[in-house]
């Protein structure tokens, strides 16, 4: 059973090396130019074009695809995105079916970050335009400006955590379809946990009517309703943000210390690795 405080100890450990990755990239010039080295000329305005192909498609099949059970608790954007990329990164990886040593990691990791940042302005754009916000979150956008930004924050931030996940997934595993099942299930177990933590915390509200509570008792001053909705929805972006944070940290690691045995195999468990990563480091004895 995986320790949630391994678990975001391993999170905040894979943020630390991958925030100065991240900098670089925009900063650097030469980190730019890994990724033209790896995918070719015009390699950022290849990506960003795919990130938002694969939002449009997801959109497409998402309104007008047929249905099946499940079909709208998946977001296809992401879903796109994560194939899409996969085969891109699988084709570089494996060259006429040889491991491509040449092909540093970094470089195939940060390539997510033009895709992803084009699918998420491109959601944003289409969701906006529909007048739904992300449509996710329609019976909760009455409160503040402030926690309404923050809601819309947090689920841009849950998508990124998703297609790292799923990128990761299908990158790592020469079986896709096993993969991507595996995948699916343990997504949408997060859903569901992410539904109930915002039913709880934001259409019943908890710590809102708590803390007006205290605030009335010890100052006699009567607190707006709206305050309590803020706080629930910071309390509600807040717990999210950094779990998501942690998902997306822990992924980089364990996928950046994994990448050696994915070149040799081809293929590596990433949840067997988790559990090795978020084991917890044997004590060390005490002198007599």
């Amino acid at each position: 059973m995986l320790n949630v405080r391994h678990l975001a100890r391993i999170g905040l450990e894979g943020l630390r090396d991958l925030i100065p990755a991240g900098l670089a990239f925009f900063e650097d010039p030469e980190e730019r130019a890994l990724l033209d080295r790896v995918f070719g000329t015009a390699s950022l305005l290849r990506l960003v074009a795919l990130g938002a192909a694969a939002s449009l498609l997801g959109q497409l099949f998402a309104r007008f695809g047929p249905g099946f059970p499940l079909k709208q608790e998946i977001d296809w954007g992401t879903a796109v995105l994560a194939i899409l990329l996969g085969l891109l990164i699988r084709r570089h990886l494996y060259l006429q079916g040889h491991p491509n040593h040449d092909v540093p990691f970094r470089a195939l990791a940060l390539s997510l970050v033009p895709a992803l940042a084009a699918m998420l302005l491109t959601t944003m754009i289409v969701e906006l335009s529909f007048g739904h916000p992300f449509g996710l979150y329609d019976d909760y956008f009455q409160g503040s400006v402030l926690g309404d930004v923050l809601l819309w924050s947090t689920h841009l931030l849950g998508l990124a955590a998703a297609a790292v996940i799923a990128v990761a997934a299908l990158c790592y595993s020469e079986r896709w379809m096993e993969a991507a099942t595996d995948l699916a299930v343990r997504l949408l177990v997060f859903k569901i946990l992410v539904w109930v933590t915002a039913l709880v915390l934001i259409e019943i509200g908890i710590l809102g009517p708590i803390l007006a509570a205290i605030i009335e008792t010890l100052t006699g001053i009567q607190i707006p309703e709206w305050v309590g909705n803020l706080v629930d929805q910071l309390s509600y972006a807040l717990l999210l943000m950094i779990a998501y944070g942690f998902i997306i940290g822990g992924t980089w690691l364990v996928c950046r210390r994994t990448y050696d045995e994915l070149m040799t195999n081809r293929s590596v468990n990433l949840t067997r690795a988790l559990e090795e990563l978020a084991k917890p480091e044997p004590k060390k004895e005490k002198a007599a």
